[in-house]
Protein backbone atom coordinates (compact mmCIF):
# COMPACT_ATOMS: atom_id res chain seq x y z
CA UNK A 1 0.00 0.00 0.00
CA UNK A 2 2.83 2.41 0.85
CA UNK A 3 4.54 1.80 -2.50
CA UNK A 4 1.33 2.65 -4.36
CA UNK A 5 0.84 5.80 -2.28
CA UNK A 6 4.45 6.85 -2.95
CA UNK A 7 3.98 6.38 -6.70
CA UNK A 8 0.78 8.42 -6.71
CA UNK A 9 2.52 11.16 -4.72
CA UNK A 10 5.41 11.25 -7.23
CA UNK A 11 3.02 11.43 -10.20
CA UNK A 12 1.07 14.29 -8.62
CA UNK A 13 4.28 16.12 -7.72
CA UNK A 14 5.50 15.97 -11.34
CA UNK A 15 2.26 17.22 -12.90
CA UNK A 16 3.38 20.82 -12.46
CA UNK A 17 6.86 20.29 -13.90
CA UNK A 18 7.77 22.01 -17.14
CA UNK A 19 10.81 20.97 -19.15
CA UNK A 20 12.18 23.55 -21.58
CA UNK A 21 14.98 22.91 -24.04
CA UNK A 22 17.07 25.37 -25.99
CA UNK A 23 17.54 28.03 -23.32
CA UNK A 24 21.18 29.15 -23.36
CA UNK A 25 23.18 28.23 -20.30
CA UNK A 26 24.20 31.65 -19.01
CA UNK A 27 23.06 31.25 -15.42
CA UNK A 28 19.85 33.22 -15.78
CA UNK A 29 17.39 30.40 -16.48
CA UNK A 30 14.33 31.84 -14.78
CA UNK A 31 14.61 35.27 -16.41
CA UNK A 32 15.37 33.71 -19.80
CA UNK A 33 12.28 31.49 -19.48
CA UNK A 34 10.09 34.41 -18.38
CA UNK A 35 11.22 36.50 -21.36
CA UNK A 36 10.64 33.61 -23.78
CA UNK A 37 7.21 32.64 -22.41
CA UNK A 38 5.89 36.19 -22.14
CA UNK A 39 7.30 37.31 -25.51
CA UNK A 40 6.35 34.40 -27.74
CA UNK A 41 3.09 33.12 -26.22
CA UNK A 42 -0.25 34.89 -25.85
CA UNK A 43 -0.83 34.31 -22.16
CA UNK A 44 -3.89 35.75 -20.40
CA UNK A 45 -1.63 36.89 -17.54
CA UNK A 46 2.14 37.29 -17.86
CA UNK A 47 4.23 34.78 -15.91
CA UNK A 48 6.36 36.28 -13.15
CA UNK A 49 9.15 34.86 -11.04
CA UNK A 50 6.62 34.49 -8.21
CA UNK A 51 4.95 31.73 -10.26
CA UNK A 52 8.16 29.65 -10.32
CA UNK A 53 9.07 27.59 -7.29
CA UNK A 54 12.48 26.41 -8.52
CA UNK A 55 14.54 25.91 -11.65
CA UNK A 56 17.24 23.37 -12.45
CA UNK A 57 19.46 23.09 -15.50
CA UNK A 58 19.71 19.47 -16.62
CA UNK A 59 22.56 17.78 -18.46
CA UNK A 60 26.19 18.64 -18.75
CA UNK A 61 27.30 22.27 -18.91
CA UNK A 62 28.10 23.46 -22.42
CA UNK A 63 31.02 25.50 -21.11
CA UNK A 64 33.55 23.28 -19.32
CA UNK A 65 34.40 26.19 -16.99
CA UNK A 66 30.78 26.36 -15.73
CA UNK A 67 30.12 24.21 -12.66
Amino acid sequence: MKITADKVFEINKRKKNVIISGIPEIGNDINDFLYFANSYYSLPTPITSAHIQSANHLGRPLNPLTP
